[in-house]
This record gives structure tokens, C-alpha cells and sequence, in this order.
């Protein structure tokens, strides 16, 4: 996958991302989260904690995706096939509109 954009992140620096992310990333389902805290009580606390689940979502997306590819290396491509067409029915079924 050919990673064309990139994000910057307060705690992993420029994350980059595809076409394919790119989707995800504009779904109504993740957009969602721009709204939403990430330290709803500690913000009364320390108001200057100003991270939202987008961001959080972000970075978590961004330690799958080494995840991901170091499971894909070390296994086989039979298996791999499989299982990468399979993902992509079930994510194109997520972020599908109704």
C-alpha cells in the first residue's frame, strides 16, 4: 500500500497513511470522534489535556499498522490472502453509508 498522506502527532511524530486509511479516516463513524474527549475528568483537572479520540485513534491505528505488517511478514501468503480479503469485505461493510 502506498502511504501518500501523513498526520502529525504530538507522541509519534508524522503518521503516515493510504488511500485505503483515508477512507476510514473520513467516515462518518470515525469523524465521530472528533468530538469526543479522551480525558474527560482529568481535563476539570488540567484543562491544558485537550486530546480527543480521533487523535487517540490515530495513534493506536498507527501501532496496529506495525503490528499488522510484521504478522503479515511472518506468516504465509496463502494465509495472508485469505485474510486480507476477508478484512476488506468487513471494513468496506463498516464505513459503508446507509
Amino acid at each position: 500500500m502506498k502511504e501518500n498522506n501523513m498526520v502529525n502527532d504530538t507522541v509519534y511524530g508524522h503518521i503516515p497513511y493510504s488511500k485505503f486509511e483515508e477512507k476510514i479516516l473520513k467516515s462518518k463513524i470515525l469523524n465521530r470522534l472528533l468530538f469526543v474527549s479522551q480525558n474527560a475528568l482529568a481535563y476539570f483537572a488540567f484543562p491544558s489535556i485537550s486530546t480527543k479520540r480521533y487523535i487517540h485513534s490515530l495513534g493506536t491505528m498507527h501501532v496496529a499498522s506495525h503490528m499488522f505488517k510484521n504478522s503479515l511478514i511472518n506468516s504465509t501468503i496463502q494465509r495472508n490472502k485469505k485474510f486480507l480479503n476477508k478484512a476488506k469485505v468487513e471494513i468496506e461493510q463498516l464505513i459503508t453509508d446507509n
